[in-house]
């Protein structure tokens, strides 16, 4: 394959072109609405969060590189208890349980907890402490329109700037997830297997992009997404052939036709999302 191909030019549908009203909305202002809490969630302010870390655990400067790696700890753990669902929606957070679940000390659960309200994956009462963000469908929605506009905004500054390399990445997380999708093992473990390999096709398509925050917002939303998926009914989901939507979508962006794939995607999260409003 070459490594440069003249995108193809196509004229838009007009229900697409309406359907795709509010992303005339510049990038940085949809931007702009995730990142706001980003400033509440760091009451010391920008660059200043790890000394406010050290402060409310009593520790010294020295102890930060050992404060930093349990923060991190914490964090992966308690993100992929909520993600799972296994710390439920609006369930309380105390500091107490969390300590005895994890056998970690409060200050670096209180760091995590801070960064994963400024993912919407906590949520911080007044007076009342933290708790896993609640779901509902209005919410679900709301999470796969923003997916949408994001990830069709970086699968079409990939099909216009993807090389070689690109499409070699797309084709080959799409044979593994395949292989996945054909598999007729129902079990826990197939299920995280598919979930991988999902993800790993979805950021191969946008890999491309040259806006690395775009990807970095979408990895964020992805996981409210795959989030509000764990939580439904999972054969919902399975009962459609996703295999055939993904391969529409593989086979679009390779072709270089940016309108047609991103049409397919509309059509791929709206069935996603309808899984967890079933």
């Amino acid at each position: 394959m070459a490594d440069k191909r003249t995108p193809r030019r196509l004229v838009r549908p007009t229900n697409f072109t309406n359907s795709l009203t509010i992303a005339k909305l510049s990038i940085f202002s949809i931007l702009s609405i995730i990142f706001c809490p980003l400033v509440r969630a760091d009451p010391c302010g920008q660059g200043r969060s790890s000394k406010c870390a050290w402060e409310g655990a009593g520790l010294r400067r020295d102890d930060s590189a050992a404060t930093k790696t349990l923060a991190e700890h914490a964090y992966s753990l308690l993100r992929e208890d909520i993600l799972w669902g296994r710390l439920a929606p609006a369930e309380k957070l105390k500091i107490q349980m969390l300590k005895e679940r994890y056998d970690l000390s409060a200050g670096p659960l209180r760091e995590a907890m801070n960064r994963l309200s400024a993912e919407f994956l906590i949520e911080q009462e007044s007076q009342k402490g933290f708790r896993v963000s609640p779901i509902s469908s209005k919410t679900a929605e709301d999470v796969g329109n923003l997916r949408f506009l994001i990830e069709a905004e970086a699968i079409r500054r990939s099909i216009d700037k993807g090389n070689e390399e690109w499409e070699n990445s797309v084709i080959l997380s799409y044979f593994h997830l395949e292989k996945t999708e054909s598999c007729a093992e129902n079990s826990q473990e197939m299920m995280e297997k598919w979930e991988k390999n999902n993800k790993l096709f979805h950021h191969a398509l946008i890999s491309g992009c040259d806006s690395k925050i775009t990807i970095q917002i979408h990895g964020i939303i992805y996981s409210h997404h795959e989030r509000f998926l764990r939580l439904s009914r999972m054969e919902n989901f399975l009962s459609r052939d996703v295999n055939v939507e993904h391969k529409q979508i593989m086979n679009a962006a390779i072709d270089r036709d940016a309108d047609r794939a991103i049409i397919l995607l509309q059509q791929h999260i709206q069935k996603t999302t309808k899984t967890f409003l079933k």
